[in-house]
């Protein structure tokens, strides 16, 4: 007798509700590295879940209390910290 593999199917909400929790979960580790990084340099985060505010495509109102990055393409970035 022959015995044949069988495969299960996971009905598609099963697995759209796992994707979005591997998502989340993928994000908040992400971000949690951000803020570990940032802690380690001896900044105190400002907001956010990161805790770090960040503006690329405009010049914030008050530039003094943000620090100005550029890239060596050219690209700007602006990032408040508290530090």
């Amino acid at each position: 007798m022959k015995e044949t593999t069988r495969f299960q199917t996971i009905p598609f909400l099963a697995l759209l509700v796992l994707a979005m929790l591997v998502n989340i979960l993928a994000q908040a580790t992400h971000e949690t590295g951000h803020h570990f990084v940032y802690q380690v340099m001896g900044h105190e985060p400002v907001w956010a879940f990161t805790k770090v505010v960040q503006m690329s495509d405009t010049t914030p109102s008050h530039p003094d209390e943000w620090t100005l990055k550029t890239y060596p393409d050219g690209a700007v970035n602006w990032l408040k910290v508290s530090s």
